[in-house]
């Protein structure tokens, strides 16, 4: 239905890849990228908590914001600041159906040749978007790094693997280059960090069949207590695999400083107190100290290789962490 809506209109959707609201590979599905906000003149939020991050990124002032939404009390939350024109508190998709047969009353020949118009520009742009994480994908920047290596462990997944996602940071690159069906790919479900190795541990006990992947970050990782987290799945016998994207630092820490203070003492100095993570820990030996396995992975290549290997460990009963080194910010 939703995708029938953005079809009629024109309009991309957006997400973060961890709902099923749009088949794969849809042209006017955007993943992982709020970009197309910065020229909307209208928004439809659709049960989103954070649509988008004002410092970052946000529509135009004159933008109209329309939010539906299941919360009785979104609409008067005086710390959700997002300004819209109408808040409605509905049934998402009862709401969907009403305003796709509104939409098919009111679309007139002259409305329906903007739209389509419109759909023939947003699917160019969402094409562009695509282009640009493939040649992430394929690219030997260090700023490409985690793209490069996230598109080398997408292709290498069996078609059953699911994914538990907390790569902070570096989840949009997630967004772009590890697509799963519905009901294999699953997002933090926590307000903190270290959620990925319990989550990842409770997907392998209930579906002990299926190939389980953490992607983490290293602070995550370590948030997530991995000595409990592995050593509880080699006990229970629901060995799953953690990709542990290793920036050695806490990037998500660094970022808000630098936004908030350009002309500070660490921007200056380049120096971020309590955000690096060096010396470097060996998180391969950790999971071999918890009954796992584990290696180091530092190219794509690598990548491609290692990720067959853990998950054939996996399949033999072992926890296995791929370290995955990535440039220092």
């Amino acid at each position: 239905m939703l995708a029938r809506i953005a079809e009629l209109l024109g309009a991309p959707v957006i997400d973060q890849g961890d709902r099923a609201n749009l088949p794969l590979g849809h042209p006017l599905h955007v993943v992982g990228d709020a970009g197309p906000l910065e020229t909307a003149d209208t928004v439809l939020l659709l049960d989103s908590e954070v649509p988008w991050v004002p410092a970052q990124l946000a529509p135009p002032a004159d933008a109209r914001v329309v939010q539906i939404d299941a919360d009785p009390v979104k609409a008067g939350m005086p710390l959700w600041s997002y300004p819209v024109e109408i808040a409605l508190t509905a049934d998402t998709r009862v709401t969907l159906v009403l305003l796709e047969q509104t939409l098919l009353r009111l679309a007139t020949d002259e409305l329906r040749e903007k739209w389509s118009a419109r759909r023939r520009a947003a699917e160019s742009d969402v094409a562009q978007r695509r282009r640009e994480a493939a040649r992430r994908a394929a690219s030997d920047r260090p700023a490409d790094a985690p793209d490069a290596m996230l598109a080398a462990l997408g292709a290498a997944l069996p078609h059953d693997a699911v994914v538990v996602q907390e790569a902070v940071t570096n989840w949009p690159a997630v967004a772009r280059q590890v697509q799963r069906p519905p009901g294999q790919f699953f997002d933090t479900g926590a307000p903190a960090l270290g959620w990925a190795l319990g989550g990842a541990f409770g997907v392998k006990l209930a579906r002990p069949q299926a190939p389980v992947v953490a992607i983490c970050g290293d602070g995550s990782f370590n948030f997530g207590v991995p000595t409990a987290a592995l050593w509880s799945a080699h006990r229970h016998d629901a060995p799953f695999v953690t990709v542990v994207l290793n920036n050695h630092s806490y990037l998500a820490s660094k970022l808000p400083v630098m936004e908030l203070y350009r002309q500070g003492i660490s921007m200056r100095e380049n120096d971020f107190p309590e955000t690096r993570l060096t010396p470097d820990t060996d998180y391969a030996a950790l999971a071999r100290a918890c009954g796992g396995s584990g290696r180091s992975v530092t190219t794509p290549a690598e990548m491609r290789e290692a990720i067959g290997w853990a998950l054939a460990e996996a399949d033999e009963g072992r926890c296995t962490v791929l370290d995955v080194q990535l440039p220092q910010p």
